[in-house]
């Protein structure tokens, strides 16, 4: 992906007294090019070097559970409720593992700003949410599926681990790489969770065969290493400055986390910030419920539904990757964000309509394709234009937090909303709202002007 050589070796940990801690940030992204950052951390100027792999390896690490987690979990309702108590505990488990995702989104990010320990300010959240996210994936295994309100209170402890990891692995984006590299470092990001997504589905396929419907739940036992593998090789490449609190100094300021729910006034921020929601509302709305989509819509059995979200898992990371491959490095090199986005919704739509035509499972291919070359398109850029829009770097963590809420809370509405709408008003109805609400996400990316 990076054409930049020679490969530059891992940063080492600053020795000796503390840094200091009240130099000035940049006024904007754009124009620094120090190759530290005002804590003394190695900073990504000229050339991503080894970090674009590791930073597509950490996002894959986390992709390929968080994929496995929800379809295995789904799987096992549909295999022991029927069609409506199935239905209704994966869109209640969508919901509240989203909505606690996102709280913790926003408070990871504002306690990583404040952090000072010998690891530096995010690692350590890195390696609580892991940890978090590992021991819940692992309840998983024990709880049964009819106690449906259990399973979807570790299934909110695994999204809080997540959260915490990924807001504060988000937050390293600013603090290491130039914006100018933005491109091409949400380019491998977009890869790993492209190819992580695949991989889940994989997995669950794999899953399903060896341990059959009656014991499903078996397989979480093996979902959550490819997760604690990469947060250590994070840590350890990517070593944080050894920071002390100066005095006075809080880790967890009640005032500062209530005011990160009033995020920046800033208008183009919100433009973003509701274009992602509602591009996000509408994905989701169809990701969350791909498992009702394939038994109940489709007619397929457990196993057939299993392998053939596989098979559609693989032909969204070819596609999205040979996409993402081309938009990434194009919008670098054009310095346009806005192109991408506007050109993904577009397919996005058009893969939708695909849906309404035929119950027939090769509608799922042409839909999956241009879902794919959307996905792909939207993605590559999204890291690079979430951090470009940020008004303030002095609380990029926070904001960025912020804006990573559409994540969940898209989950907290598209999940919520995709179940009411299937036991309402059927699956056309679904797909139909579904691509609206995505079209609606350029009305709110034109306006802006900052980004390109």
């Amino acid at each position: 992906m990076s054409q930049d050589a020679p490969t530059p070796a891992p940063p080492t940990e600053p020795t000796g007294q503390a840094p200091t801690q009240d130099v000035a940030a940049p006024a904007s992204f754009a124009s620094d090019e120090s190759p530290t950052n005002e804590l003394g951390e190695r900073r990504f100027v000229s050339r991503l070097g080894w970090f674009g792999p590791v930073n597509m390896l950490m996002i894959l690490g986390a992709a390929i559970p968080t994929s496995a987690v929800a379809g295995l979990m789904a799987y096992n309702f549909t295999a022991r409720l029927d069609e409506a108590g199935a239905n209704a505990s994966i869109g209640a488990a969508n919901v509240f593992g989203a909505l606690f995702g996102a709280l913790a989104a926003i408070v990871a990010g504002n306690v990583s700003d404040h952090t000072r320990t010998r690891l530096g300010r995010r690692n350590p959240w890195i390696i609580t949410g892991t940890v978090i996210a590992a021991i819940c994936i692992l309840g998983l295994t024990f709880v049964p599926y009819t106690a449906v309100w259990a399973v979807i209170v570790l299934f909110c402890g695994f999204q809080v681990g997540l959260n915490t990891t990924l807001a504060s692995y988000t937050a390293l984006l600013p603090d290491r790489v130039n914006s100018k590299l933005m491109g091409r470092a949400s380019a491998f990001a977009s890869f790993g969770t492209l190819l992580g997504s695949a991989l889940g589905g994989v997995v669950v396929s794999v899953l399903v065969q060896v341990f059959g419907v009656q014991h499903l739940s078996v397989g979480f036992l093996m979902l959550p290493w490819t997760m604690v593998v990469m947060m250590l090789v994070v840590v350890l490449a990517i070593p944080g400055a050894r920071l002390r609190r100066n005095p006075g100094e809080k880790l967890f300021d009640l005032r500062e986390i209530m005011s990160t729910f009033r995020p920046p006034k800033d208008r183009e921020y919100w433009f973003v910030y509701l274009g992602r929601l509602v591009f996000m509302v509408g994905l989701m709305m169809l990701v969350q419920t791909q498992t009702q989509q394939l038994r109940y819509h489709f007619g397929l059995s457990i196993e057939q539904a299993a392998s053939l979200g596989a098979v559609l898992g693989i032909l969204l990371a070819v596609a999205a990757a040979a996409a993402t491959a081309i938009a990434g490095p194009l919008s670098d090199r054009l310095r346009r964000r806005k192109a991408p986005v506007i050109v993904s919704v577009v397919l996005f739509v058009a893969g939708v309509a695909v849906l309404l035509l035929s119950t027939e499972t090769w509608v799922l291919y042409v839909n999956i394709l241009l879902a794919a070359f959307a996905f792909g398109a939207f993605s590559s850029v999204d890291q690079a234009l979430m951090v470009e829009i940020l008004p303030n770097k002095e609380t990029a963590a926070r904001d960025l937090g912020f804006l990573t809420t559409t994540n969940t809370l898209s989950g907290v509405i598209g999940g919520g909303i995709g179940a009411i709408i299937i036991g309402t008003l059927g699956y056309t109805a679904l797909f139909i709202i579904a691509g609206l609400l995505a079209l609606a996400c350029i009305a709110f990316f034109v306006p802006i002007k900052r980004v390109r």
